[in-house]
């Protein structure tokens, strides 16, 4: 049986709180609990569906918001933009299009956030006004953002593979390789295929962005209807810098042959139905500063081979089905900066050497089946912000060393089978928290 939220919450005057994750519900959700007030809002793992209720901009108190794995579709209403105290907002996995008001950008940035594939809406006039005939979209996260598009390939020389000298029958392959994607993922049925397979030059295409030597250095080509399974002839883009086909309805598995896109800084395929295992040649995209997979129907365990990543910024591979331990190795991602693994099937321990993780905004490990005590290396991430163990089977008690992440903000440790306290010194600092039922000492 399916139940609905009932409109009559909205007479609660006095509520703070309001967690409906992990049922069944579907339906809309009602305008009645704009009057509510609630701080806390996590309608997860249900069917909602419909459009986000403008009303909920009036939610002057609102400080998380969690929409994720629903039905919602429809744009962002722009009176989101007035919750001025909303510090995390979860849209991952919906129907949801447009963009996130731009007046929640600052704040949101401090905080741990997850906007799935929605840009913010002063980012997406900016790159549109930039580059009209492309998909621009920025990173799923505010702080992935921050990293180089296909038209900003700046970056430290030293730690970069020179260009490949490429023959002068180069633009041609590209244009092969972009024809076998148009008949591999049902191009007839795009929602926007403008001079795709015309005589017009390759940046010309839709989504399609070339250099200065007509090269495709850019394919954007995120919700645009396509289906079917990715065509290994993609490797042939040698000058590709950033590729994005998420929030489509691709299946298959991911090809090996993408690994040999030498030049590849950006890597996006969540929200999709691609299924199988990471191919560990992804490990030789010495350049790639975001991979995204998250919203897939993968599985298997992490190739450890994503610990010769050097330059990765994004790791994203939440709402899989991902198995096994977390490899060691990713301890050695200097550059990393937010590192997700929530909603699989991840077992064993937390890795001491995530500690090593010097960069590190946003580690969230939440909903997964790993156990254990949480490592005291933790405490060494000086720069987190965001830290989510939530659901999980950890215990023992919680180590002091976390009091001295000095700029965390978020912390979410519900759901397991922890004891002891929390440090106090981190009660004051905190935007959000979910601690179960543990105490700060």
């Amino acid at each position: 049986m399916r139940w609905e939220i009932p409109a009559e919450l909205g007479s609660l005057s006095n509520l703070s709180s309001l967690d409906l994750s992990d049922n069944a519900l579907s339906g809309e959700i009602p305008e009645s609990l704009a009057a509510s007030q609630p701080d806390i809002s996590e309608p997860l793992q249900n069917e909602l569906s419909g459009e986000i209720p403008p009303e909920l901009g009036s939610l002057s108190n609102l400080t998380f918001l969690n929409l994720s794995r629903n039905d919602l579709g429809g744009e962002i209403p722009a009176e989101l933009g007035s919750l001025s105290n909303l510090g995390s907002l979860y849209l991952i996995d919906t129907d949801l299009s447009g963009c996130v008001p731009g007046s929640l950008e600052d704040q949101l940035s401090l905080d741990y956030s997850d906007l799935g594939d929605l840009p913010y809406c002063s980012q997406r006039a900016t790159a549109e006004s930039d580059t009209p005939a492309s998909s621009a979209r920025t990173s799923s996260t505010p702080r992935a953002g921050d990293a180089p598009t296909a038209t900003d390939a700046s970056g430290p020389a030293a730690t970069r593979p020179p260009l490949p000298t490429l023959g002068p029958t180069s633009a041609e392959t590209d244009r092969e390789a972009l024809v076998a994607l148009f008949n591999a993922t049902g191009g007839p049925n795009w929602n926007s295929s403008d001079n795709w397979l015309s005589d017009a030059p390759l940046g010309e295409w839709y989504g399609v962005e070339t250099d200065g030597n007509g090269r495709v250095a850019g394919l954007d080509l995120d919700d645009n209807g396509l289906s079917g399974e990715i065509p290994p002839e993609l490797n042939s883009l040698a000058d590709l810098l950033r590729l994005d086909l998420g929030f489509n309805g691709l299946s298959g598995e991911i090809p090996s042959a993408l690994g040999s896109l030498a030049n590849l800084e950006e890597l996006w395929l969540g929200a999709n139905g691609l299924s199988g295992e990471i191919p560990p040649e992804l490990g030789s995209l010495a350049n790639l500063e975001v991979l995204t997979l998250g919203g897939n129907d993968l599985s298997g365990e992490i190739p450890p081979e994503l610990g010769s990543l050097a330059n990765l910024e994004g790791l994203y591979l939440g709402i899989n089905g991902f198995s096994g331990e977390i490899p060691s190795e990713l301890g050695s991602l200097a550059n990393l900066e937010e590192l997700s693994f929530f909603g699989n099937e991840m077992s064993g321990e937390i890795p001491p050497e995530l500690g090593s993780l010097s960069s590190l905004l946003v580690l969230d490990l939440g909903g997964n089946e790993m156990s254990g005590e949480i490592p005291p290396e933790l405490g060494s991430l000086s720069n987190l912000e965001g830290l989510s163990l939530s659901g999980n089977q950890l215990s023992g008690e919680i180590p002091p060393e976390l009091g001295s992440l000095s700029n965390l903000e978020v912390l979410d440790l519900y759901g397991n089978q922890l004891s002891g306290c929390v440090p106090s010194i981190l009660e004051d600092q905190l935007s959000y928290s979910d601690l179960g039922d543990l105490p700060f000492c």
